[in-house]
């Protein structure tokens, strides 16, 4: 009976110790799984971090940034664009001019007179007359035309009133449109009957050929006298024959277009019998009527003439090889100018010499002639300077 007990407690306490051992193990396995798992989360997770961070490092490709050509400085002119200024005493002159036609217009204030400018020497012209410089004119058979004259060395002021001697008066303004003139007015009659000389104040968008009138002192601003060049196709070029006539809708255009019956495409200078113009053919194969000699200015063979000032794009592009010779070394401007236009050779050739420019009013009276100029948002965004 003893060895039963002693046999029973033997055998609890084995089946006590497998117990403990069975619990154990399963609480080791349940935390090699837990292990296994939060390992498996932590590889996971550090997996993810590597990826974003290999997203992070990845090098990407730029593309490289444009910089600013070097400006070689040895290719422009001496001087300063800020040496140029107003010369108060060289506004005697355009002062003067506003001075007699306001006072022809104070003597004849219920009449429409018409205005016009010339210079001689020291001498201004003031031309008035209440016809007009046109058809009008030309039929009277006298000169209705007077003019006052004034010396600037004397100060002498005459009238002159001959109406049996005839001369040709300049292109003529209405009180209100010569008194818009920044400049004293440099015209001449090479530009045809075309009457009284009008203003206008937004330009479209377009392409037009220009004569140069004055550049304001800080370059920014143009006063052109600008037209709308004449253009033809290539196919209505060359079906162009004896007897044809090229209609041109400008009423004050007063040029004869009828093709010569001596026209040969051979010698394209004798389309006309008339004016001394032809056609020249452009990068796009179009034609555009030009002048036959290298004198006379391209605005002369345009429709819709009329003045205006015109912003001049910072930008602009300029083509003056016109004026730039081999002869010259530089061919560039001042380098201190604050646009393309004050940069450029044109702008300098005529400022250069500055001692003899009538610089007042803060504009520069200057000549050339571009053709053609492109005009966008009342901007002017292209020039060639020509001849022609």
């Amino acid at each position: 009976m003893k060895k039963q007990k002693i046999f029973a407690a033997l055998l609890a306490v084995c089946i006590a110790m497998a117990s403990l051992v069975a619990c154990n193990d399963s609480t080791k396995d349940e935390k090699t799984k837990k292990d296994k798992s939060e390992e498996t989360e932590v590889t996971e997770t550090t997996s993810a971090e590597s990826d974003v961070v290999d997203e992070s490092t990845e090098t990407t490709e730029t593309e490289p940034t444009e910089t600013e050509p070097e400006i070689d400085l040895t290719l422009y002119q001496e001087g300063s664009f800020y040496d140029l200024v107003n010369h108060p005493e060289k506004s005697k002159r355009y002062d003067k001019m506003r001075e007699l036609v306001q006072m022809i217009n104070d003597e004849y204030p219920d009449v429409t007179m018409y205005y016009g400018v010339t210079l001689d020497s020291d001498l201004i012209n003031v031309y008035f007359c209440d016809i007009a410089w046109g058809t009008e004119f030309l039929d009277c058979g006298y000169s209705p035309w007077k003019f006052y004259y004034w010396s600037s060395e004397s100060d002498y002021l005459g009238l002159f009133d001959d109406e049996e001697e005839w001369y040709f008066p300049p292109v003529s303004y209405t009180y209100e449109d010569i008194m818009k003139y920044p400049v004293l007015p440099s015209d001449y009659m090479s530009l045809g009957n075309i009457g009284p000389m009008t203003w206008e104040d937004n330009v479209p968008d377009g392409e037009y050929h220009a004569s140069v009138k004055a550049i304001s002192l800080d370059g920014t601003k143009m006063l052109v006298l600008l037209g709308e060049p004449i253009v033809l196709t290539a196919d209505e070029y060359y079906a162009l024959k004896p007897g044809d006539v090229i209609e041109v809708s400008d009423q004050r255009f007063d040029f004869d277009l009828t093709v010569s019956s001596k026209f040969s495409f051979d010698e394209p200078d004798n389309l006309f019998d008339t004016c001394g113009y032809r056609f020249k053919e452009r990068e796009d194969g179009s034609f555009v009527l030009v002048t036959c000699n290298n004198l006379i200015p391209g605005t002369a063979g345009c429709t819709n003439m009329r003045l205006a000032i015109i912003d001049v794009a910072p930008d602009c592009e300029i083509d003056d090889t016109y004026f730039s010779d081999e002869t010259y070394a530089t061919p560039f401007g001042y380098v201190d100018g604050p646009n393309t236009l004050t940069k450029s050779y044109y702008f300098y050739c005529h400022t250069g010499a500055i001692e003899n420019k009538n610089i007042y009013n803060d504009w520069i009276p200057m000549g050339g002639s571009i053709y053609p100029m492109t005009v966008e948002n009342n901007s002017i965004v292209k020039m060639v300077f020509s001849v022609e």
